[in-house]
């Protein structure tokens, strides 16, 4: 192979014309791809950056839509059930989750469910003595019948669960 004696001869030569369309058409293609790639697309440190972005210029991120534990539990169970040919009633409602003793007990002495649920999505973040005054204060309501006895164990349940939630 023969070296061009100048730099003009260089640049007509048809090596390095091949040579400088094919690094362009690479370059190209790689920010053609990059940009191509939707917010779907993107990995969820991408997402996060993304976001970590538009909050350091001031704009409002987008937020992705988050679904609720209920809703992918009962996606899954309905797909499940599809699967082997089964059809669950659409007039059942929502699929039940089940819960722990603590729940029971509170349940089976009249506390309202909805406020049972209410108590057990707040138990995680609670204090240890804020958890006792929330199930002292949930052992008093209206329609609910305890004994000292029966308080001091429903106390000793939730603190059962509340070790068991903040172990995970």
């Amino acid at each position: 192979m023969q070296f061009p004696d100048s730099f003009g001869d260089l640049l007509s030569s048809p090596v390095f014309i091949i040579s400088l369309v094919l690094v362009l058409v690479v370059v190209v293609l790689y920010f053609a791809k990059k940009k191509m790639v939707g917010p779907a697309d993107r990995s969820p440190i991408q997402k996060v950056r993304h976001m970590h972005s538009a909050i350091k210029k001031g704009n409002q991120p987008d937020i992705p839509v988050t679904r609720s534990r209920q809703d992918i539990i009962s996606e899954l169970f309905e797909s499940k059930m599809n699967k082997i040919g089964l059809e669950p009633a659409s007039e059942a409602g929502f699929i039940p989750v089940s819960t722990g003793d603590f729940a029971d007990y509170m349940i089976e002495h009249g506390v309202d469910p909805d406020t049972m649920r209410a108590i057990l999505d707040d138990l995680p973040t609670l204090k240890r003595e804020e958890m006792f005054d929330v199930v002292e204060a949930a052992t008093e309501m209206r329609d609910v019948d305890f004994t000292n006895r029966e308080v001091e164990e429903a106390k000793e349940l939730a603190l059962n669960e509340w070790k068991r939630q903040h172990r995970k």
